[in-house]
């Protein structure tokens, strides 16, 4: 699906006027735009969100980085759960697709690897989990049963704390610590 969602983006950016087009590449110049699709979307939804999704970026400011607002906007909020513009050395507008198939979740086995190792020390010890771009969802899906996780394990070792960090807003998403 990954690769049809990206010859549909090209096809649809061949297809345009080239005025749009010449604003699109003006306003992406130096972007990579991420998309991740919702993982039950289907592949046609994802290929019709395209062309509404090109019309949203060509609204976006020449800087503009980050999330892209498609809360409401159908079918683009239908089809993915994030459209993420950064900005830096790329020959852009360049396009990028995650994965739809999920096959592990990399916090969740992080924190397993890590709540189930045996740590020795003097000091109070605190774990902190950080994640960049390796969930394929949404935290506000994930992150329950990443609590409820931490809830269960945390006694059982030497932490006292744990943190979960978004790299990518530089925010502690999650906080879990004994009483």
């Amino acid at each position: 699906m990954r690769e049809h969602i990206l010859n549909e983006i090209e096809r649809c950016r061949r297809g345009m006027p080239m005025a749009r087009r010449r604003a699109l590449a003006s306003r992406l110049s130096r972007a990579l735009v991420s998309l991740e699709p919702v993982p039950s979307a289907s592949e046609s939804l994802c290929l019709k969100a395209i062309p509404p999704l090109l019309g949203l970026l060509l609204g976006v400011g020449r800087a503009f980085a980050g999330d892209l607002p498609i809360l409401g906007v159908a079918p683009v909020s239908m089809a993915f759960d994030r459209v993420h513009i950064s900005r830096g050395c790329f020959s852009g507008p360049s396009f990028d697709c995650s994965q739809v198939a999920f096959i592990s979740e990399p916090v969740e086995s992080c924190l397993q690897r890590k709540l189930g190792a045996r740590y020795t020390t003097k000091h109070p010890c605190e774990l902190v989990v950080y994640y960049g771009l390796q969930p394929v969802i949404r935290p506000e899906r994930w992150l329950p049963a990443i609590q409820a996780l931490i809830r269960r394990k945390l006694p059982l070792t030497s932490f006292r704390r744990c943190w979960v960090v978004d790299l990518r807003s530089r925010r502690v998403i999650l906080r879990v610590w004994l009483r």
